[in-house]
């Protein structure tokens, strides 16, 4: 167990987590903003997607709790293994309907069971759709706070969703957090765009 209390990567020698991971097929880099590494052994890349975890850097390298906002925070991305049907901004309207359906919140749960989730809101937020939730299931590996937000966005041509979560007595990560770090990931993937 990290200094988080999740399952985090110990860290080991000398050498820093990573500060970035390529996922599908290399068309997604996932980074994280200041702070945030790559937890390589909770993350995973295959032909189902790919969902990757970052935390504080200094946490996953085993010199204890991280600063700043990594401090309190967890991070995932979640990237889908088909190509995106559409960029995000065409649709918000479609999101919003289906996240406010059983399915919807069945696909948002951590237990895949639509009694869990609250949609607390949901709305577009330029190129990105957001959404607050509270979800009572359990957080693969520890310990969360039950209310956490989430952003949808379209990198390369693929659907990523980016969660933040804070870590018990953390509090909610605010909105500017989820923000930065869809705008790291946009800016990691893209050499890969011109690449692809």
């Amino acid at each position: 167990m990290g200094a988080s209390g999740l399952n985090l990567a110990p860290g080991t020698g000398p050498e820093a987590p990573p500060a970035r991971m390529a996922v599908a097929g290399g068309t997604v880099v996932v980074a994280g903003p200041s702070g945030f590494c790559i937890d390589t052994i909770a993350s995973r890349d295959n032909r189902e997607g790919a969902l990757v975890m970052l935390a504080a850097c200094r946490s996953l390298a085993g010199g204890g709790p991280g600063t700043g906002r990594a401090r309190g925070a967890i991070l995932t991305a979640s990237v889908t293994p088909a190509p995106a049907p559409a960029p995000v901004g065409e649709l918000a309207l479609p999101l919003a309907a289906y996240f406010a359906t059983d399915e919807g919140r069945a696909a948002l749960s951590r237990a895949g069971d639509a009694a869990t989730v609250e949609v607390m809101d949901s709305r577009p937020d330029g190129d990105l759709f957001t959404l607050h939730l509270r979800d009572s299931a359990p957080f693969p590996g520890g310990t969360v706070a039950a209310e956490y937000r989430r952003a949808i966005l379209d990198v390369n041509g693929r659907m990523v969703a980016v969660s933040a979560y804070g870590l018990p007595g953390a509090g909610v990560p605010g909105a500017a957090l989820l923000r930065d770090f869809a705008a790291a990931i946009r800016r990691a993937s893209a050499s890969a765009a011109v690449r692809g």
